[in-house]
This record gives structure tokens, sequence and C-alpha cells, in this order.
């Protein structure tokens, strides 16, 4: 998006031969006296465009920091989100070094299920899936 707001200036340098193409043509037609309203309208709205067109660009750069601040933050608030969930899980597979009786088997089997529960990305784990989509 920066690069193309960029190039406009250069776009519109571009189209000064045609303003000038423009000017030209004018003067010609001033110098028969000939002036109608649709051609004076024209050569105003052709002169007066590249002025606008910066304009939109000033209001859209502004728009454009406005987002990246919003979605900046957005991004800080998951990731801190993120960087919590993972500390937690960390923490609790780290848990799994206290489990040596065999007999507890069918327990570390649900806690197992229970940590892959937390941790998969499915639809209802809206955490993860934004976090790794943005990355």
């Amino acid at each position: 998006m920066h690069d193309y707001v960029d190039s406009v200036p250069n776009l519109i340098g571009a189209q000064a031969e045609l303003t000038g193409k423009i000017k030209s043509y004018d003067a010609a037609l001033n110098s028969f006296q000939f002036q109608s309203q649709e051609s004076v309208q024209a050569k105003w709205k052709a002169f007066a465009m590249p002025k606008q067109i910066f304009e939109q660009l000033e209001v859209m750069a502004e728009v454009m920091a406005e987002k990246k601040t919003e979605y900046s933050a957005a991004q800080q608030d998951e990731q801190s989100i993120f960087e919590q969930t993972l500390s937690a899980l960390e923490s609790e597979v780290q848990s799994f070094a206290t489990y040596t009786d065999i007999k507890r088997v069918e327990m570390v089997s649900k806690h197992v299920l229970s940590v892959r529960a937390k941790r998969d990305p499915s639809p209802g784990n809206h955490q993860w899936t934004l976090s790794q989509h943005r990355e």
C-alpha cells in the first residue's frame, strides 16, 4: 500500500505533458474567441485534480497511520495473551515429569487430553488460531 501511495506523485508528474497539451489547446481556442462552459470546467477540473489527489493522499496517510497503531495495539494484546497461554502450557507440560507411577496411567491420559485440547488450533480455541494466523 505504501509503495503505491509513494508512486502516485510520479504518476501525476507523468500527466504534466498532457496538462501542457490542454493549456496549448485552450490557448488555441482562446485565440479564436471560443469559450464554452464545458471546456472551461474541464480545463479547471484537470488543473485541480492533482491537488485533490494529494489532499486525498494526506487523508489516506492519516487513516493508514491510525490503522497501523490500532492493529499494532491489537497484535501486542494478542501476543501477550499468547505468551501467557504458552507459559501456562509449558508449566503444565513440565508437570508430566512428576508422573512416575504406571498405575496412574488413566489420570495421565486425561491430563494429556486436556493439554492437547488447550493447544490444538480448533474453532473453539480462538486465541491460538489468531496468534498463529498473524505469524
